[in-house]
């Protein structure tokens, strides 16, 4: 973040203006135009203190900490010429990070099937000078290739959803076996809000494969989700060790059971 932003945050923050939200009012539009003057280009964010990472005006009340935890152990683990797969990339902060470190000889391919996020996901992409390194996909990623119903609201919760809703989309979903049959995957991250066990289902094949699977698969789980879905902690632990990996907590410690929402790691045995 430059000064000048830095300068007007202090500004917007102050006693003063928290206390006259009719002044701030007047001044907002005039406010957002001296933004966009003075970053043209977007604005700099240097997440977690190690990325440095462009986004759109849109997005100026992004701060530079974004999951700490989970961020340090997944990027550690990147090298360069990695071929890495990002499932459900939302906006695209973490395949922006991934990209700049796997560098020209690497590839990053991220998926992701709201259409709205799916925009901003390529704007974002673009505006980082990114698209030789980045391959975007506008699919859902699941056991079957076929057409799911998605529930698109631009949000980071959007996902496959059987609910009746107003913003349900008829999307193409598609296994990861079917798109790197016989292409290897060196990290393979994964935030699909419940759909954890479904993605790895579909991707048995390449896990199974000596030369082919991924050192690191990085889930974000949603067990609340999952009694709806069919799926279980059992379930979704055993598809990971069956197919040689040792699961591991953001601490590092060995997971046995998943009750709650949080990030698992799979390495590699």
């Amino acid at each position: 973040m430059n000064k000048i932003e830095q300068l007007l945050l202090t500004l917007r923050h102050s006693s003063l203006m928290c206390q006259a939200d009719w002044l701030w009012d007047r001044i907002r539009p005039m406010y957002n135009r001296f933004i966009t003057l003075i970053s043209p280009n977007g604005l700099d964010r240097t997440i977690n203190g190690t990325d440095n990472i462009r986004v759109l005006h849109r997005f100026r009340q992004m701060g530079e900490v974004y999951e700490p935890d989970v961020w340090q152990n997944l990027m550690e683990q990147v090298c360069p010429g990695d071929i890495i797969v990002d499932v459900g990339a939302y906006i695209g902060l973490y395949t922006i990070a991934l990209a700049k470190r796997v560098g020209r000889s690497g590839k990053v391919v991220a998926f992701e099937p709201d259409p709205i996020n799916y925009t901003i996901l390529h704007s974002h992409i673009k505006l980082n000078g990114l698209m030789e390194q980045v391959q975007l996909r506008q699919e859902a990623v699941g056991d079957l290739d076929t057409k799911v119903n998605f529930l698109a609201d631009g949000s980071s919760m959007a996902r496959i959803s059987q609910a009746s809703s107003n913003l349900r989309q008829i999307v193409n979903s598609v296994k990861l076996d079917t798109v790197f049959s016989e292409k290897r995957i060196d990290i393979l991250k994964i935030d699909v809000e419940g759909y954890e066990w479904e993605v790895l289902n579909g991707a048995k094949q390449l896990l199974n494969d000596s030369n082919r699977r991924p050192r690191l698969i990085c889930i974000e789980v949603h067990p609340y989700a999952w009694a709806n879905l069919g799926t279980s902690a059992k379930g979704l632990l055993d598809c990971l060790k069956n197919s040689g990996y040792r699961i591991i907590d953001i601490v590092h410690q060995s997971v046995q059971d998943i009750q709650a929402y949080r990030e698992i790691f799979a390495l590699r045995q």
